[in-house]
């Protein structure tokens, strides 16, 4: 799937992106795991910005100013693509018993993510973030190499909304 995706942008000749280098790319899937949103994203060192590419019926691109010294290009060369992420995700979701739930989203994001195990270690992941209709969601990285589990997190999505006695969420 990269790869076609990357071939499409690569024959739509966009000028912006021919002296940068890709560092993530970013997909959105429906419950079903059919892709709905497909993103590239691509970093101009000399420019100190992205150029996010979304890939649909028709390109698009989108300039925004980043400056990160920690930037790093992504290989292209990937073992575990979108499609063979379904079988891992659906274990882990039966692993950690959230199939009872409807699955509504998939964010998958194709990363380089620094892990802090004794040795800063920069690995190029998979970051998987699933949204359940309970309120649950799951987030796995997965080596894009092997397929492996690196890392997996279940959580309520509430615990992102921190709430005051007394106070509506976002009130004064």
């Amino acid at each position: 799937m990269l790869k076609e995706i990357l071939e499409k942008v690569k024959k739509a000749n966009i000028e912006e992106i021919k002296e940068a280098f890709l560092f993530s790319a970013f997909f959105i899937l429906n419950g079903n795991f059919e892709i709905e949103t497909k993103q590239l994203d691509f970093y101009p060192p000399k420019e100190k910005e992205t150029i996010t590419i979304t890939v649909n019926e028709k390109i698009t691109k989108k300039r925004e100013p980043f400056e990160d010294e920690e930037v790093k290009e992504i290989n292209q060369d990937i073992n575990i693509d979108v499609e063979e992420l379904k079988k891992i995700v659906l274990k882990e979701i039966k692993k950690f018993k959230l199939q009872a739930y409807e699955l509504n989203k998939v964010i998958a994001i194709l990363q380089n993510v620094k892990f802090k195990n004794g040795i800063k270690q920069t690995k190029q992941i998979w970051n998987v973030i699933c949204l359940f209709s309970s309120f649950q969601m799951l987030r796995l990285y997965i080596d894009c190499l092997d397929g492996k589990v690196l890392k997996e997190e279940k959580h309520s999505i509430f615990d992102f909304v921190k709430m005051e006695k007394g106070k509506a969420a976002g009130g004064t």
